[in-house]
């Protein structure tokens, strides 16, 4: 069976890379000096935009926590290469840029999602208030993370990523400026940026079915 192993809340499983079905695609892109790329796709944010309006939550962290369980539902998201070892982590952990009022530079707030938005949303509020540095050094140097971004003050309709030149990343990151009205709808563009040697267009196409589908059970 597959070997489990623990450490902090890391808990994971090895891939056995010889009887992975992927494992041609994998080797493939494994040949890239640059695996990753880059897909923008539209959210119909309706309901969740007036969801969050009527519990009082930040749509930003409650998108984030959405977005991180649809990835935690597929292996793919969920896969970091460590020295030619494929690992299946049980958990991703939000990893989220904020501004607050006044401030000019933005800190970054990464904890577990939790099982529920209200829990998530009232733990990241308690972190926002109490980290008063731009990072926590034990969480961000975790690959169990998903990068979050937010440009409010501008429509994204694309965005790319700085990061170190390592093509064993897996880390997706993520990003969306402001949604954008039209007929009565609010429609987001989200930026998603991955490795292909662990996550194909099948699985952004499944991500986005479960996260609009959630949304429009509202």
């Amino acid at each position: 069976g597959p070997r489990t192993l623990s450490g902090g809340w890391l808990s994971m499983r090895e891939l056995d890379l010889q009887t992975w079905p992927r494992r041609a695609v994998y080797e493939l892109f494994s040949g890239c000096d640059w695996p990753f790329y880059q897909i923008s796709f539209p959210l119909d944010v309706t309901r969740l935009r007036a969801y969050t309006k009527k519990e009082g939550l930040s749509f930003y962290f409650t998108l984030s926590w959405l977005l991180t369980k649809g990835m935690q539902e597929q292996e793919a998201f969920c896969i970091r290469i460590r020295e030619g070892r494929l690992f299946v982590m049980d958990e991703l952990i939000p990893s989220c840029t904020v501004l607050s009022p006044g401030e000019e530079a933005f800190r970054i707030l990464s904890l577990p999602a939790g099982d529920t938005i209200a829990d998530f949303s009232r733990r990241t509020n308690a972190l926002n208030a109490a980290q008063k540095t731009l990072l926590d050094p034990n969480m961000e140097s975790r690959d169990d993370l998903i990068y979050f971004s937010c440009l409010p003050w501008l429509p994204v309709l694309s965005l790319t990523n700085e990061r170190r030149v390592d093509p064993d990343d897996c880390i997706p990151r993520v990003g969306w400026g402001k949604y954008q009205e039209q007929n009565g709808r609010l429609t987001l563009p989200v930026c998603l940026e991955v490795n292909h040697r662990t996550v194909d267009g099948l699985h952004i196409g499944r991500l986005y079915e479960y996260v609009q589908g959630w949304i429009d059970k509202l």
